[in-house]
């Protein structure tokens, strides 16, 4: 074992599907949104059994609503839906 709590030999990603784990998908429920500041701490998760525009819509907007402040940058994953979300809901980001 590593200090990571990992095994030397394990070749594994993150996620037990080769996805990082920000897109890994759970059995039953679906795919998981998680948004979180430049502190590290979580915003608002999204469990949805979708990944298209709606379901990542849903997500910006409920995450957007636990904000005071409208973000300057967003950080995703290479999603292709994620830019015309944002870039209709914050223009500026």
């Amino acid at each position: 074992m590593t200090a990571a709590g990992r095994d030397v030999g394990s070749r594994r990603p993150p996620g037990a599907d080769g996805r990082p784990r920000s897109q890994t998908r759970t059995d039953p429920a679906g795919y998981v949104y998680r948004a979180v500041d430049q502190y590290g701490q979580v915003i608002d998760v999204l469990v949805s059994a979708r990944r298209d525009a709606g379901a990542a819509r849903r997500f910006v907007r409920r995450a957007l609503s636990a904000l005071k402040v409208t973000p300057a940058e967003v950080v995703t994953d290479a999603v292709a839906v994620y830019p015309r979300v944002l870039d209709e809901l914050i223009p500026s980001a």
